[in-house]
Parts: structure tokens; C-alpha cells; sequence
């Protein structure tokens, strides 16, 4: 038996052993379930700054932003958020870069002048932006001070309804209608996965370069066990369809971006799970660096002592076995190699020991029990 045929079973069972973890998904609140990092955005001690993230230089910003004749999309992402109390309604659907979005808009709206040049972009695009060199947040008004606020405190959560967003950068809204056949049009269509009769499913829309003229759309499907498998969807306006990037799983980290080209999601290889940073370029994902989490060891394995914090990274099957490379943190130079072969009762029971130690602390560090 191949080992990706009896990893598959093992994953399942590990799955059974944690079910309230599992469980955790059901929920339409989709934030990422990594503890999350603050980002420079969102520890911003300035008074006087809006979500940028790290400053990017113009020189930068040319050299990395994806080369597209489309300026990003125009208009307001909340029209009214000047006059109006945003409620969950208005924001849902929308993940924490889009917030960020509609934080920044309230600082553009009143003259803010960006440092960040993808923001500083983003903004000049817009026909209504201008830039004011006496902008002070002592002009807010009390509406766009609770907006602010709502906004910055308000998680991701999953649209299960309408949609109204301009997808295309030109200006004018598509309507989706987020629901079983939306998935079946553009997941089943090109992978033949089918949604579950049962699922828990919505939508996130997302901008992975705010300045490339188009956003993107993350659709989410569950089944009985509540893991979510998620696929990120372009919108082509010549054929006025639907494409879908990638399809991922999404059980223990859902997606972060910074709206600059880049964007981090969940792979999952061999059964050990890792974050995968990808870099996107007019419709592409392009890997660029998988990070895996670090774990402790609950007991001795060869040279590396119970205790020590190490990761789980996999080694490509060859013929008929697959390997697992047990890596010190603090020294990558010491790893260990745990062979997968159910044949060899020793041996595959010192891999399900600790595949089964792995996933409970894996768990643990994502949903906190």
C-alpha cells in the first residue's frame, strides 16, 4: 500500500481524536485561527495613522506590484460610512484587509496623505480622493470615529447572502449570490468537487494587490466534520465569469494578506500542516516560502531529547515509502528521519505516536485547547 493511501486513514482517525477542535469551524466567523500577529497596521501609535501597513517605497511599489494597465477599483467601498453607523450586515463578507480598506478610506475621504505607497496608490486612483496638507483627525466626526472603530475591532466573518463589489476595477458592481450553486458553478466545474448537502458555506472577498486593478473572492465549503476546504476565485470580465486560483485547505489557518502582491494560505503535505507564502501575478499563485510550526517532542527520538521544540517537515515519497524529518528548532543541522511503513509494525507505531502528539499541540496553538 502506498503511503499517501494510509495517511489519508490516519489524518481521518487524528481528526475523530480532536473533534471539538474540528468543531470550532462551524462558526461564519472566519478569522484566520492563527494567533494572530499584529501587523505595523494594527499596532499603529501614531494618532494621526490609519491601517497602513510597513511603509513601502514608490521605487518598491513599482518594482514589486503586478504590472496592470487596470487602476484599482474606483469608488467607495462603504459609501456612507461619513453618515452612517456601520452594522455586522454592512461588513460581512469582507476579510481583514477590506476592513483595513474601509478604515483607510475614512482617513482618504478627509485628505489623509498616505506614507505607504500601495495605499498612497490606491488612493490617488480614486477621483475623489484629495489629499489635504491640513488633515487632522480632530475633523472626524463622531459617526466616522465609531466607524474607525467598529472597523479596526470587527472580525472577518462569511457573507452566506448578496454581494455587491467591483471585482474588475471598472466601476461597476458584480452581484453574487453566495450559495450551493455559486460553488458548484466554479469549484465542481473545474475540479469536480461537489459542496456537501450539509455545509456549512460563504464567501470572503479579498484584494490581494490593492493596486492591480482587481479583488479577488474566497469561497468556503464544510462538511459534516466541519473542515473547511476554501478556493480563491478571479473574475474575468471578458467571459464575466469565474476562475478559480487555487483550492486549499483551511483547517487550521484560513488566509492574510497586506493587499501587496502577496498572500499566505494553509498546505498541507503528507498530513503535516505548514503556511504557504504565495506571490500573485495576474491570476497565478507563486510559492515562495512554506513555513512549519514548531512543536515539542514528548519524547526522546535518537539524538533529539524529550522536550526540544522541533518541526515536522516532509520528505517526497520514493518507491513504495515516505519519510518525515524531525528538525530541531534552535539547530536545523540535528533532524532525525521517521520512516512511514505500515508493514513495519515498530516503525508505524512510532510515526502514529507521533502524528497523533503533533496534531494535539498543532491544534492547541491554532484553537487553544
Amino acid at each position: 500500500m502506498k503511503p499517501k493511501h494510509y495517511l489519508t486513514s490516519i489524518a481521518l482517525l487524528i481528526c475523530l481524536l480532536s473533534i471539538t477542535a474540528c468543531g470550532k469551524l462551524t462558526t461564519v466567523d472566519k478569522t484566520s485561527p492563527a494567533p494572530e500577529v499584529p501587523s505595523n497596521a494594527s499596532e499603529q501609535t501614531d494618532s494621526q495613522a490609519p491601517q497602513e501597513t510597513e511603509t513601502t517605497t514608490l521605487e518598491d511599489a513599482s518594482t514589486t506590484a503586478n504590472s496592470s494597465s487596470l487602476a484599482p477599483p474606483s469608488g467607495y467601498l462603504f459609501e456612507n460610512s461619513d453618515q452612517i453607523k456601520l452594522k455586522l450586515e454592512d461588513v460581512a463578507g469582507y476579510d481583514h484587509l477590506m476592513l483595513r480598506v474601509g478604515v483607510n478610506e475614512i482617513y482618504a475621504r478627509r485628505g489623509y496623505t498616505f506614507n505607504d505607497a500601495y495605499w498612497k496608490r490606491y488612493f490617488e486612483s480614486q477621483s475623489w480622493y484629495k489629499a489635504d496638507e491640513h488633515f487632522s483627525e480632530n475633523n472626524f466626526s463622531d459617526i466616522e470615529k465609531a466607524n474607525i472603530e467598529f472597523l479596526k475591532k470587527q472580525k472577518a466573518m462569511l457573507s452566506i447572502g448578496e454581494i455587491h463589489v467591483d471585482f474588475d476595477g471598472d466601476g461597476i458592481k458584480e452581484n453574487i449570490t453566495v450559495d450551493e450553486s455559486i460553488l458548484t458553478q466554479i469549484i465542481d466545474r473545474e475540479s469536480k468537487w461537489a459542496p456537501w448537502d450539509d455545509s456549512y458555506m460563504g464567501a470572503l472577498v479579498t484584494d490581494i494587490d490593492i493596486t492591480d486593478g482587481e479583488r479577488e473572492l474566497i469561497l468556503y465549503d464544510a462538511g459534516p466534520s466541519a473542515d473547511f476546504t476554501s478556493a480563491l476565485c478571479r473574475y474575468n470580465p471578458k467571459t464575466q465569469d469565474w476562475t478559480c486560483i487555487s483550492i486549499q485547505t483551511s483547517q487550521y489557518f484560513d488566509h492574510e494578506s497586506e493587499g501587496k502582491g502577496h498572500i499566505e494560505l494553509e498546505v498541507l503535505q503528507y498530513d503535516i500542516f505548514a503556511t504557504g507564502l504565495y506571490e500573485y501575478k495576474q491570476g497565478e499563485l507563486i510559492l515562495k516560502e512554506i513555513t512549519y510550526p514548531n512543536y515539542t517532542l514528548s519524547k526522546t527520538l535518537g539524538t533529539l531529547q524529550k522536550g526540544t521544540m522541533v518541526t515536522l517537515e516532509p520528505i517526497p515519497e520514493k518507491s513504495e515509502k515516505a519519510a518525515l524529518r524531525i528538525i530541531e528548532a534552535a539547530h536545523p543541522e540535528n533532524s532525525e528521519i521517521v520512516y512511514v511503513r505500515e508493514e513495519n509494525a515498530v516503525e508505524f507505531g512510532v510515526y502514529f505516536g507521533l502524528m497523533q502528539e503533533y496534531f494535539d499541540e498543532v491544534t492547541e496553538m491554532y484553537y487553544g485547547d
